[in-house]
């Protein structure tokens, strides 16, 4: 979903383990996925990109 707010179908997917994919913009931009200063783990918790071809390099090998 293109600038969701809160990004819960982003929580809902992390809840259930599975490995994050969201658009680069609004709550999964800010809120969830960036790595935080305020979390003793700080790394990314998924994948961001802005359009398709950034999302099929995301998962290119």
């Amino acid at each position: 979903m293109w600038n969701e707010h809160f990004g819960i179908s982003v929580v809902e997917g992390m809840a259930a383990g599975t490995i994050m994919l969201a658009h680069d913009s609004g709550g999964p931009e800010l809120d969830i996925l960036r790595p935080s200063t305020e979390r003793k783990e700080n790394f990314p918790l998924g994948f961001l990109a802005a359009t398709r071809d950034g999302n099929l390099n995301t998962f290119s090998f």
